[in-house]
């Protein structure tokens, strides 16, 4: 949380295999980096389709890499 709450204007944000990564962890990154363009979250095992509730609120994003993430669906 304290990443999201003082990196509002951080542009790229990479932290694939992060095993602490979760649902509510995305949220506050979202919520707090608002201006992220590029967002690697790839091979985090905790993250759920949960997480896109707050991914699809980043309006400056470009690309978005969620490769290995086994909880995530098609849905």
């Amino acid at each position: 949380s304290c990443l999201g709450m003082n990196s509002f204007q951080l542009r790229r944000l990479n932290v694939t295999g992060c095993g602490k990564i979760t649902d509510r962890g995305v949220d506050k990154l979202c919520n707090g980096c608002t201006q992220l363009r590029h967002l690697e979250l790839s091979a985090n095992i905790k993250l759920t389709d949960k997480c896109c509730d707050s991914i699809i609120h980043l309006k400056e994003l470009q690309a978005l890499y969620l490769r290995g993430c086994d909880l995530l669906t098609d849905s």
